[in-house]
C-alpha cells in the first residue's frame, strides 16, 4: 500500500471516473439545491482531511503552533461544504482497536488524541456529525456505504473500493471538482472491467509484491 491506497489503482480506474463538482454528485443523486430538505450523506475519513489540512498549513507557514494553522483550515473546508451544496458531512475517526503501523510507520496514537478532540467539537458546531470506528477508518465508512447509511465517501483512498464501497468522490488538487467513482460504472466500463473481487485480488497482489520486496 502507499499512502493513499493501492500504488496505481486510481490510475486503472480513471476511466470509470466522472469528473464533477460537489453540486453535481447532489444532482446525480437526485438531491436538489433549491430543495433543501433532501441533503447528500458524505461519509470522510477525518484523519486524510486531518492530512492534508496540515500539509497545506506548512506550505504556507500560516501558524507557528503545530495544530492551529491545521484547523483554521479545516473551519473554512467546512465552509465550503455547506456554501456549495446541500450535504450532511459524518467524519470517522480512527479507533482503540486500529493497528499500531499503518503503511510501516508507527502511528503516534498521542498526536491523535491531541487534535481530534477540536475537530470534532467544530465538526459539531456546524452540524455535522463525527463516528468513532471500532478500529480503521476506511473500514467503517465502507460498512456505512454497503449498508446504504450515507450516499457518498470523500477520500484519497483507493481502500475503500477494495473494502466495497459503492460510491466515492476524490478531490483533485487545486481544482473546486471532483473523481466520482461508482462500482456499478466500473464494472461496466469496458477499459476497466473490475468487479469488488477483482479490485481485492488486485490488493493481495500488491501486498504479496511488497512482502517479498
Amino acid at each position: 500500500m502507499t499512502i493513499m491506497g493501492i500504488n496505481g489503482l486510481w490510475h486503472i480506474l480513471k476511466p470509470a471516473a466522472q469528473i464533477c463538482t460537489l453540486s453535481n454528485v447532489t444532482l446525480m443523486n437526485s438531491y436538489s439545491a433549491v430543495d433543501r430538505t433532501s441533503f447528500l450523506c458524505i461519509g470522510a475519513d477525518i484523519s486524510v482531511i486531518m492530512n492534508k489540512c496540515v500539509a497545506a498549513d506548512k506550505a504556507a507557514h500560516m501558524y507557528q503552533h503545530r495544530f492551529s494553522g491545521a484547523l483554521h483550515i479545516f473551519f473554512f473546508k467546512l465552509c465550503k461544504f455547506l456554501c456549495e451544496a446541500p450535504v450532511i458531512v459524518i467524519f470517522v475517526f480512527e479507533g482503540p482497536d486500529r493497528p499500531s503501523f499503518k503503511h510501516r510507520r508507527k502511528i503516534n496514537t498521542q498526536t491523535i488524541l491531541e487534535w481530534s478532540q477540536q475537530y470534532k467539537a467544530i465538526s459539531e458546531l456546524f452540524g455535522f456529525y463525527w463516528l468513532q470506528a471500532p478500529s480503521k477508518a476506511e473500514a467503517e465508512l465502507a460498512l456505512l456505504s454497503r449498508n446504504k447509511a450515507i450516499d457518498v465517501i470523500l477520500t484519497s483512498d483507493s481502500d475503500l473500493l477494495v473494502f466495497g464501497a459503492g460510491h466515492v468522490m476524490k478531490s483533485i488538487a487545486h481544482l473546486e471538482t471532483y473523481e466520482v467513482y461508482n462500482m456499478d460504472a466500473i464494472k461496466d466500463n469496458p477499459s476497466v472491467g473490475l468487479s469488488q473481487g477483482g479490485l481485492l485480488l488486485i490488493a493481495i497482489l500488491w501486498w504479496r509484491l511488497l512482502r517479498w520486496a
